[in-house]
């Protein structure tokens, strides 16, 4: 498939589907969104999401605010450190 850290082929889809779910929002291209959304469905990618966004953070923060917005109908502010000085 596609990811430039991962051999997609070689994975379990089910058994790594946070790691993929997580990379593709994170780095993923548009196609590659809508693959994840056909392949896990809306509630699985949601909960993925919620589950970092609630837990321990491995998003980066700006991809956390678009899927927040995305998911929770909510705009996050920008976190203090991104804030520019």
């Amino acid at each position: 498939m596609w990811c430039n850290d991962y051999h997609f082929e070689g994975m379990d889809a089910h058994r790594a589907a946070g790691l993929v779910i997580r990379t593709a929002l994170a780095y993923g291209t548009w196609e590659q969104v809508e693959w994840l959304f056909d392949y896990y469905g809306w509630d699985q990618v949601r909960e993925v999401f919620l589950t970092d966004y609630r837990g321990c953070r491995e998003l980066p923060a700006p991809t956390r605010r678009l899927w927040a917005w995305v998911f929770l109908g909510e705009v996050p502010q920008p976190e203090p450190d991104l804030i520019a000085r």
